[in-house]
């Protein structure tokens, strides 16, 4: 669980979101004890993988620096895209995920 940014499904600005994969569910909040934005179950996602993001989040004007998206897409062909703040945390989300998605 931790921040990432949440790519908007209308509106494609990006939002901090407090993300949690728990009991199957990749949920959604608004911060850490707020109501949830929404969840995927892991029953839906077919895949997960890296992406190069044109437009990433910016951070004080400026592009984030250092960071990596990453995409999990649904068995009804819907993309949720993401971004984490280091390449190292966008890779681990990426390999926990498909790792569920796998094992299920």
């Amino acid at each position: 669980m931790g921040w990432l940014q949440k790519k908007g499904r209308m509106n494609k600005a990006w939002k901090p979101r407090y993300t949690a994969f728990y009991c199957g569910h990749l949920y959604y909040f608004d911060g850490p004890l707020t109501v949830m934005r929404g969840d995927i179950p892991l029953d839906d996602i077919v895949d997960v993988h890296e992406y190069h993001e044109k437009n990433p989040p910016t951070s004080r004007g400026s592009p984030s620096a250092g960071g990596a998206a990453f995409a999990v897409v649904t068995r009804q062909r819907r993309e949720f895209y993401f971004y984490a703040e280091s390449k190292y945390a966008a890779e681990h989300w990426v390999k926990v995920l498909s790792a569920a998605v796998q094992r299920r």
